[in-house]
């Protein structure tokens, strides 16, 4: 592990302009924020939603650009049916990941719905059609693609 240094608040700032992360600030390898997110990823198979959030909390903070603490988190508040914070943190993965992975679009929208807000909800779904990758993630986009027109078809039937 690398040496901690004590810096001002602007120099963390600037710091953190430059790209430098919390966990790099801290001197946490990336080998401690795997076995935390192992933690996290152990609390939320065992249904421990609370715990999980917490762990996923503190990786978001250390580490604010990996999608996946985000979904990690985003799943725990689902979980604890905190449908509006959960919508708003699968957003946050929806931009980390460029506007191309529309999974955690497509939850989003089913947060939105549990929200009671349908209108919302539509808007997440139409969004997915801008979405989607090549290569080896296709097959999975083309699935939260598929499901997402399908429950866009049923909110907005069309006019006959």
């Amino acid at each position: 592990m690398t040496d901690k240094v004590e810096v001002s608040m602007l120099e963390v700032l600037g710091l953190l302009k430059e790209g430098y992360t919390f966990a790099d600030m801290q001197g946490v390898e990336p080998q401690q924020l795997e076995a935390l997110y192992a933690l996290g990823y152990q609390y939320y198979n065992a249904q421990n939603y609370e715990d999980a959030a917490k762990v996923f909390q503190g990786l978001c903070l250390y580490e604010p650009t990996e999608e996946r603490f985000f979904m990690g988190l985003a799943a725990c508040e689902q979980s604890l049916k905190h449908y509006e914070r959960a919508a708003d943190i699968y957003s946050v993965c929806c931009v980390l990941s460029g506007l191309t992975d529309p999974k955690p679009m497509y939850y989003a929208a089913l947060c939105l719905l549990k929200a009671n807000r349908q209108a919302d909800a539509v808007t997440a779904l139409q969004s997915l059609e801008i979405m989607g990758r090549d290569g080896k993630f296709k097959q999975q986009d083309d699935e939260f693609l598929t499901k997402g027109r399908e429950l866009l078809a049923l909110l907005q039937p069309k006019a006959e």
